[in-house]
Order: structure tokens, then sequence, then C-alpha cells
């Protein structure tokens, strides 16, 4: 079963963190094993929640994954969660607790 591996940034600035880390993965900058590094890379994702709708448009245009929500508020839980759940490691029908919809907040 494909689970995801996911990263998940709160406040990330311009962004430089995220696309460093998608260069690294993407590269097998750290000379993982071929077919571990395939599998890898199919389960990786990072996401950003990002309250700034400046800041989330300038990460969005360097190509990454951005849900709006800030940090330091509960409420931002279900669309966080929904967008986590909608994601291409989660779309394989993977039974993983993050794939499952869910609107608690708790």
């Amino acid at each position: 079963e494909k689970a995801p591996f996911r990263v998940v940034e709160m406040g990330a600035g311009s962004g430089q963190l995220a696309h460093d880390i998608h260069v690294c993965v993407k590269r097998n900058e750290l000379g993982i094993e071929p077919a571990v590094w395939r599998r890898f890379v199919g389960a990786f994702e990072y996401v950003i929640v990002e309250r700034s709708p400046a800041l989330a448009r300038r990460q969005r245009q360097r190509g990454l994954k951005v849900v709006n929500g800030d940090a330091q508020r509960k409420d931002s839980c279900p669309s966080v969660l929904r967008a986590l759940a909608s994601s291409d490691a989660c779309s394989s029908g993977s039974s993983a607790p993050e794939c499952q919809v869910s609107d608690r907040a708790d």
C-alpha cells in the first residue's frame, strides 16, 4: 500500500525551504538506493499552511502546494485535512488515517 510521507510547514515565508527540499528529493541528492527513492518520491508531499495571501501567491508561483490557513487557529484544521486527504498520495485509496476526510477540528 502506498502511504503518504508528508512534510507540513506552517508559515513558509517565500517558500525557500520547501523549494530546496523539493529539489533535494527530486534529484535524489541524498543518494538513496534507486528503487527505494522512486517509492519515496511517489509518496512524498510537502504542504505549506499559509495565512498571508501575498506569500501564498509567491509560494504557488514557485510550484509549491499551499493551503490557506493560520497555524495559530484551530478553525484552519478542516481545510488543511481536506487538502491532505485529496492529495496524490491518498488518491490510490490509501487507508492511512490522514487520507480520511474529516471536518473535526479537535
